[in-house]
């Protein structure tokens, strides 16, 4: 072991945050727009593809930090054990600290820190599945196209609440169900009682043929990093839009009209299922 791995293994998570490479910190994702919710996610796997190194959680920072990445870009891979959260992954270019390293092999006692440590901060999405608060309003289901399930469709549902707008995006999981999570409408945060009436528009977009097909092969391989910053409807885009029809749990389906999709009916407060059907 290094003298500066032995350093980071002996002291506090601000030390070892001092002499790190790059570190990750998962929160809760809110919506578009609002910063993401503390506390830190613990538990899951951090994965930086290609090399070995497995990062330490750090519980005082709530960070999962590399020691021993080489310099360079590197594809972070971020999955939950336990199915909690879906998976995501993210770019990031370890930056050079290796002047830091030899001050502190040589014991400076205060060494020039810069470069410092990339920390990148994400927001997770809750996995289809998750146990739901009683009063919170969520949207669950199943997208499929031609009766088979769609991987990594995009769903952004806006909703129009209070004068303004809010949009909350996910992705649906490898056996096509989804969760929209909107915890900003519960009813003793909005100050009256459930249901209440709002309005709300969904879109959908499926990934491209070879997109699709990355997915089919592997999963986790053909995630694309940064999916939060994918312009769905750019041109190039790995997704297109597509209209869709809504099915409700007694098999009643809702169609397009005259060229517009349907609205997804779910009241603030209330917790239903739709299945989408790609049309």
């Amino acid at each position: 072991m290094s003298t500066s791995l032995a350093f980071a293994n002996a002291h506090a998570p601000d030390r070892i945050v001092a002499v790190g490479l790059l570190a990750l910190r998962a929160l809760r994702y809110t919506a578009e727009g609002r910063a993401a919710e503390l506390p830190p996610i613990e538990g899951l796997q951090v994965k930086a593809v290609g090399f070995r190194e497995k990062p330490g959680w750090h519980q005082n920072t709530g960070l999962y930090g590399f020691l021993a990445l080489p310099l360079g870009p590197c594809r972070l891979l971020v999955t939950d054990p336990q199915r909690r959260w879906l998976p995501a992954a993210y770019s990031a270019i370890v930056p050079d600290r290796s002047a830091v390293k030899r001050s502190l092999e040589r014991g400076v006692a205060e060494p020039n820190m810069a470069p410092r440590p990339l920390i990148r901060e994400v927001a997770l999405r809750p996995a289809p599945g998750n146990p739901l608060m009683p009063g919170i309003s969520a949207v669950h289901g199943v997208v499929r196209e031609g009766g088979r399930p769609v991987r990594l469709a995009r769903l952004a549902l806006t909703t129009l609440l209070g004068g303004a707008l809010r949009t909350h995006i996910t992705w649906s999981a490898d056996d096509g169900s989804y969760l929209l999570l909107l915890p900003g409408e519960r009813p003793d945060a909005m100050g009256g009682a459930a249901p209440f009436l709002v309005q709300r528009v969904l879109t959908v977009h499926a990934p491209r043929a070879p997109l699709a097909a990355a997915l089919v092969a592997d999963p986790l391989a053909g995630l694309p990093a940064e999916l939060d910053t994918i312009d769905a409807d750019a041109v190039g885009s790995p997704f297109e839009r597509r209209s869709f029809a809504l099915r409700a749990v007694d098999g009643t389906l809702r169609s397009p009209v005259g060229g517009v999709d349907p609205t997804l009916e779910i009241l603030g407060g209330q917790q239903r299922r739709w299945d989408i059907e790609l049309v």
